[in-house]
């Protein structure tokens, strides 16, 4: 006897399978990025770098990881970022206060931010005047925040100053990790949330020389900072680790060394299993299709019945997921992405018989 599916039920197959598709399209199209986390190269190369301007090296937390070498004072400054808006991160420094009980204290900025001061006095001075205005109201804030100020530069100076936002970093005047640490994450955040596409991060409070000025940071500790300090995103911008093309080589080489170390570490770290990205929506629409599949050819289940069916199927597996997460915290990711996979296997084949046999079914048939 020859098995035969009848044709109905191969186009409701289809038709769902092509919604979910089309949900799998759009996510990615809202967020292309695959894996959260991957490594392109494992260290930096300097000479690369040089050469072409920005390297990407690879992704952490699904933001784009790019080092590059760059001057404020260069014709082609940022000429090598990628399409879109572009931001820049400064600091601000918190005046020292000499007395406890005294005045609250202002803001000070700091070296890049009055570079860029400079840039803007010929091309936008309007946005000049409304930074310094921003800083005038910093004055009193808490350190480690992050503010975001839009920047207008006119279509015809756009090549020279390549700049649609400054985000002004406060720190303290003494002990900043604590405060570069949560301003670098607030960063992030509001590029995230207004949609930059590329953020530009120099090396906040690193200089040359080691002047023993307590505001001054190693490079070490200033990558492992920043490194620590990038979060998942709905939209994860470009990061551009930027290292002043005009420090002298000694401590270009220096501070690549420096990152190379933080970057081997925070990667190896990250890279524990399938750091899809999106993860748990992303495998639970490809899983839904195995589910429609078993609904339809094998179980037959009724149109009117599909709608409950997906949202049961969404609730079993968000819930799987979650008690997954609970219950394996201490484990690496590959155990855990494998047991979720695996996991999501067994509810889209199972959970359309559960579905089927509703408990006034099982009634019914046993009274028959």
């Amino acid at each position: 006897m020859q098995f035969r599916i009848p044709s109905h039920r191969c186009w409701r197959f289809a038709l769902a399978s092509l919604l979910v598709v089309a949900c799998l399209c759009a996510d990615f199209a809202l967020s292309p990025v695959l894996l959260d986390t991957f490594v392109e190269h494992e260290h930096v190369d300097i000479s690369a770098v040089l050469r072409q301007g920005a390297v990407h090296i690879g992704n952490l937390r699904g933001h784009p990881i790019f080092v590059s070498v760059d001057d404020l004072a260069d014709p082609d400054f940022l000429a090598t970022v990628g399409p879109g808006k572009n931001a820049l991160v400064v600091t601000v420094f918190q005046q020292a206060q000499d007395e406890e009980d005294g005045p609250a204290p202002a803001y000070l900025l700091g070296a890049l931010a009055r570079g860029v001061l400079s840039r803007l006095e010929p091309l936008s001075p309007g946005d000049r005047i409304g930074f310094m205005q921003l800083v005038e109201r910093l004055h009193g804030r808490a350190p480690g925040q992050a503010y975001l100020f839009p920047v207008h530069v006119p279509p015809e100076h756009r090549r020279q100053l390549p700049l649609d936002a400054i985000i002004a970093v406060t720190l303290p005047s003494t002990d900043i990790k604590e405060s570069l640490e949560a301003g670098a994450k607030k960063a992030l955040s509001v590029a995230d949330d207004s949609s930059i596409n590329n953020v530009i991060v120099p090396g906040l409070a690193v200089k040359w020389k080691n002047s023993n000025n307590i505001k001054d940071i190693k490079s070490n500790t200033y990558f492992m900072t920043l490194l620590s300090s990038v979060s998942v995103a709905e939209n994860p911008p470009n990061i551009y680790v930027s290292i002043y093309k005009s420090f002298p080589s000694i401590k270009i080489e220096e501070m690549t060394a420096a990152f190379n170390q933080q970057w081997e570490i925070i990667s190896a770290n990250e890279i524990s299993g399938i750091a899809l990205h999106h993860r748990d929506l992303r495998l639970i629409l490809l899983f839904l299709i195995i589910f429609l599949a078993t609904c339809i050819f094998h179980l037959n289940i009724e149109v009117r019945n599909m709608p409950f069916a997906v949202l049961a199927f969404f609730t079993a597996a968000y819930g799987f997921i979650e008690f997954t997460e609970n219950i394996t915290e201490s484990q690496s990711g590959w155990p855990k992405t494998t047991f979720i996979i695996l996991g999501l296997g067994v509810i889209s084949v199972f959970l359309p018989a559960i579905i089927k046999n509703t408990p006034e079914k099982i009634f019914v048939r046993r009274n028959h």
